[in-house]
């Protein structure tokens, strides 16, 4: 029975998260789908760091848009290409670290799904 119950845990983890952190299959082991069930009532990671507000992005690529020299539109791609970096790293580490990451896999499909061409977008 133990190992029946470290295999739901283990499809449970891998399925609904990103695998299993260090000695958390005996705790999902005790209720796989409780686990997945109990994610659903926490909120998302919050993104650490100091990144810039979503507004100030917008304004920065229209910017970037607008700048006609080469010298101003690679300064400018730097710029957003390193918060675009620092972005995905907080995201990745919210990931890993979540007490929740089915939320995390269903924020990354969301994402995806939001830019796929079926999206129309």
């Amino acid at each position: 029975m133990v190992a029946a119950g470290l295999t739901e845990a283990v499809i449970a983890a891998t399925r609904f998260g990103f695998a299993a952190r260090e000695g958390e299959l005996p705790v999902i082991a005790g209720d796989p789908q409780g686990w997945v069930l109990h994610q659903l009532d926490r909120r998302p990671t919050a993104l650490g760091g100091s990144l810039p507000a979503s507004a100030s992005m917008v304004a920065a690529m229209l910017e970037a848009r607008q700048d006609k020299s080469e010298e101003g539109k690679r300064q400018q791609n730097q710029q957003l290409r390193a918060i675009y970096l620092a972005e995905l790293a907080a995201r990745v580490n919210a990931a890993a670290t979540s007490d929740a990451p089915l939320l995390e896999r269903l924020t990354r499909f969301g994402a995806i799904t939001s830019r796929s061409p079926a999206s129309g977008l």
